[in-house]
This record gives C-alpha cells, structure tokens and sequence, in this order.
C-alpha cells in the first residue's frame, strides 16, 4: 500500500513526504516504534511550519484580492449611479479605456499571485531529504551504508549506481557532496566520519536534521516579512492605474460632452 501511494502521488506532494517516511519506518513489514515516532516528529514539525506560512501570507493575499476588486465595484457603482456613464460605456474611447483597466488589473494581479507564493514557497534541499530519511532508517537498525542506499534508490540515481557497483562509502559520499550544497557536503563529511571511524551516528544528524528545518523556517519567515515591500511594484505600477482606467477615466470621458471652453474675460481698462 505504501509503494502505491509513492507510485499515485508526485514528488511534490505532500503526501509522497508521508509515504516516503513511512516507508523508511518500515522493516520486513512491521513497523519500528522509534522510527515511526521520528517519522511522526518530523510531519508535525513540518506541517506547523506550513501552517504558519499560510497563516502569515493569508493577509497579503487578502489584501491583494480587495485591491484588484476595488477597481471594479468603483466601476459598478459609476454604472449604477450615472446615467451618463451608462449612456456612454459602449463608446470606443470608454471600451478602449476598460480594457486597458482589465489589462493592468489582471497583470498586478497575477504579480502579486506570483510574489506571495514565491515567498511563501519552501524548497527542502536535498540534504535535508537525506538526513530525515537516514535518521528513521537508522533508529529501524539497518546499517549506514543500506539506509542511504535506500535513499538513493529513488531520490539520487548516481549515488545508488555507485554504491551498487560497490564503491567504498566514503567515496561514493564524496562524489555526492561534490554535485551539491555546502549542506550536503557538511552531511557527507559526518557519514563519512562516522562510517570510517565506526562510531553511532543517529543523534548527529538528527541534531543537524533540525537545525536544517529551522534555517528552512527562518529563511520563510525573512522572505515573508519582506513581501509588503515587494507587492509595492506590482500596486503602484499595475493596480492603481487599473483604478484609475476603471473608476476615474470613464466617468471623465462620459461627462466631456458637458464641458464647454469659456476662456476668462479679459479685463477693459479705461
């Protein structure tokens, strides 16, 4: 039933994390308490993590929605109340002019869709993958070498293929570092230490482990306080224009025909 799982969902897929944890908690069909307790610690911990994100960017959004609305109920309201504006709204000069609003409105909008996302995205590195799985894996009593082989079965296929050909472990991990992040070379160096060395490893990289998913979780919460100063572009450049095209220039090109040119007099002096 795991393995369907893993086949039925995608690699971003919150419950391929699930499935994924699971599997590594399990040995010859039985669940380890221990690993499965670790599996269940690091779920929890990650879905408070994106639970927080959702709730920080919920304002921005909201925001956002209200601003790109406001353009039409403006609109609405000059439609409704002015009967000029109704007369008027199946020129070319007013059509033209909101559809240049729509265009604008739908432009910011979709910027700001774009930025709130971006900042509410959190990307788990690949360190990070490896770590959380080898921790379980470990507390299920498999050795080293099996656990990250069974990470690089379906995580890093040039890792496997190194080991499976029967590559030392050191030099299988080093190769691996070399292709990624200072977190993964710092976590190849402790799994080569520990594998050259022969000494327990499963508290150091469960230590290491949760310092990755509270950088993880610092760098969100920066990249979220930064989001009011980045939604100022797309409101100052897409959305107020919007409003103006919406709400200010069909009520101005409806009521031209009132207008009429009276210079002022000039002045008579005796």
């Amino acid at each position: 039933d795991i393995w369907a799982g893993l086949q039925r969902c995608d690699s971003d897929d919150p419950e391929s994390r699930l499935f994924s944890l699971l599997q590594h908690s399990l040995v010859q069909g039985v669940f380890l308490p221990s690993a499965l307790e670790q599996a269940a610690a690091i779920l929890r911990e990650e879905s408070r993590h994106q639970n927080d994100i959702v709730v920080a960017s919920a304002q921005a959004r909201s925001s956002a929605r209200i601003l790109t609305l406001l353009p039409f109920a403006v609109l609405l309201l000059l439609f409704l109340t002015s009967a000029s504006t109704r007369s008027e709204v199946t020129t070319v000069p007013v059509l033209v002019v909101l559809a240049f609003g729509v265009i604008f409105n739908q432009l910011g909008w979709h910027w700001v869709k774009h930025l709130v996302n971006r900042s509410a995205l959190t990307r788990t590195g690949i360190a990070a993958h490896l770590s959380d799985e080898i921790v379980i894996s470990l507390r299920t009593g498999i050795s080293l070498r099996q656990s990250i082989e069974n990470w690089a079965l379906k995580n890093e296929q040039q890792l496997f293929h190194t080991l499976s050909t029967g590559l030392p472990l050191s030099q299988a991990l080093q190769e691996f570092s070399l292709r990624h992040d200072s977190d993964a070379q710092l976590l190849a160096q402790i799994l080569i230490d520990a594998d050259r060395d022969g000494l327990p490893v499963v508290d150091t990289i469960h230590r290491l482990s949760s310092e990755m998913r509270s950088r993880r979780r610092h760098a969100s919460e920066v990249q979220l306080r930064q989001l009011p100063t980045k939604l100022a572009l797309p409101v100052v450049f897409c959305i107020l224009p919007s409003f103006v095209f919406l709400g200010v220039l069909p009520l101005v090109i409806s009521n031209l025909q009132h207008f009429h040119f009276s210079p002022p007099p000039t002045s008579i002096t005796s």
